[in-house]
């Protein structure tokens, strides 16, 4: 197959390429170029993208697709996070599991319909996972949550029942290998839902096989003083479920899983919105990936993300939409646009690297998603511009307009296959 585009953005830069073709074989990219340099082989499609301009698509770092059933159930939780948990708890009691295994599939759709062509997703009901895994029209990578608060199992118990599962799904994966997208990883939920025995034991099995790690940390103020202070309503709240607080009034809890040797190297930590000077260093030692959810963030009216410091720190940072429990879109796009009025000198283009190769970076696919480069797996995207902004000459004029299109992609593919868009919000 031979695409077409007027415009391409290529490499791990997005470098702009005008005329160019890239050529697919099989799911990879198998050569990039000028369009005049190519010769379509005999009865290779071709097709033509004249008024286009070509992303590798995007990929949303944290979302929990089947929360899409919850869309719109709750209002903004400023500042009251601890009484968002207690409602959300409630509220997952109430779907039984096909209709958790509708919402991913709708939130499958809706992810393609802006742009994403790969999301790491928490799954809390490992149930719903095994008839999705041959049917996801993009690519998946199924973080299993580990809580061992509410049940009475205990860590290694936890962690075995995480381990038969994956056992079996990857039984179901030498099976029908070509057939299933992305991959699997392990989501220790957060400090006060995951004892720091169950993060270790998930880091050492995550460390055996290669696989990601991520995890909510440092999320609210709540959580803060919680670990800083022994106090609070989230405090309050775990230690009616049962949990031994006892660890609490010792430090942030960044420093609560680094002292226990519990802090995953290479881990994907989820918004890291409330920290202490002294977890700077405990971050970058550990080679962690920051993770922002901008719009989730003003849902809870959290103190402003430190940004700024994390590029400074060094820390990678990406994107991701969280959940529709606390947001009205998983748009990638859209979280730009919002994080743009909060730091506006930061250029187009690392925005977009944000949610393409920062992110593939952070699962270990490095030079494979999130580019348009050769060998890179076939994940294109391709939206309409205007003709006066395809014919200008400064990069970012293209990068903040795709950054501010609303339209669908009018063309996609996912591992070399081109998919149909549906259109929709």
């Amino acid at each position: 197959m031979l695409i077409c585009p007027a415009i391409a953005l290529v490499g791990p830069q997005l470098e702009p390429a005008r005329n160019a073709a890239i050529r697919i074989i099989g799911n990879r990219i198998e050569d990039i170029g000028p369009s005049h340099q190519f010769v379509p082989f005999p009865d290779e499609e071709v097709i033509q993208l004249p008024d286009s301009i070509l992303c590798p698509g995007f990929i949303n770092l944290h979302t929990h697709l089947d929360y899409t059933v919850m869309a719109g159930a709750f209002p903004p939780a400023r500042g009251k996070f601890t009484d968002w948990i207690r409602a959300i708890n409630a509220a997952r009691q109430q779907y039984e599991l096909e209709e958790y295994r509708n919402a991913i599939e709708e939130g499958f759709q809706l992810l393609l319909r802006t742009g994403t062509t790969t999301a790491a997703n928490i799954a809390a009901i490992p149930e719903v996972i095994p008839p999705l895994l041959h049917q996801a029209p993009l690519r998946i990578w199924w973080f299993l949550e580990l809580i061992d608060l509410r049940t009475r199992l205990q860590a290694e118990q936890a962690l075995q029942a995480a381990l038969d599962f994956f056992d079996t799904m990857e039984a179901a994966l030498s099976k029908k290998e070509n057939s299933v997208l992305g991959g699997f990883g392990l989501s220790p939920h957060s400090p006060y839902t995951a004892s720091t025995d169950l993060y270790r034991l998930a880091k050492r099995y995550a460390e055996r096989l290669q696989a990601p790690i991520t995890t909510h940390l440092a999320e609210s103020l709540d959580e803060n003083e919680m670990f800083l202070h022994a106090s609070g309503p989230l405090y309050e709240l775990c230690a009616s479920l049962g949990r031994d607080n006892t660890d609490c009034g010792f430090g942030s809890p960044v420093s609560h899983l680094s002292e226990q040797a519990a802090l995953p190297e290479k881990c994907i930590a989820v918004h890291l919105n409330y920290l202490q000077e002294y977890d700077w260093p405990l971050l970058r030692q550990a080679n962690v990936t920051a993770v922002h959810c901008p719009r989730s963030h003003a849902f809870f009216d959290h103190a402003r993300f430190p940004l700024e410091r994390m590029q400074a720190e060094g820390i990678p940072i990406c994107l991701g939409t969280d959940s529709l429990a606390a947001n009205h879109s998983l748009d990638l796009r859209g979280e730009i646009r919002l994080a743009q009025k909060n730091y506006p000198t930061i250029p187009a283009l690392e925005w977009l690297q944000m949610v393409t190769t920062a992110p593939a970076k952070a699962l270990g696919q490095e030079g494979r998603l999130g580019e348009i480069s050769v060998n890179a797996y076939a994940d294109l995207v391709a939206f309409e511009l205007p003709e006066a902004v395809m014919m200008s000459e400064d990069p970012s004029q293209l990068y903040q307009l795709i950054i501010n299109s609303t339209s669908p992609p009018h063309w996609i593919a996912v591992n070399g296959k081109p998919l149909h868009c549906t259109t929709g919000p």
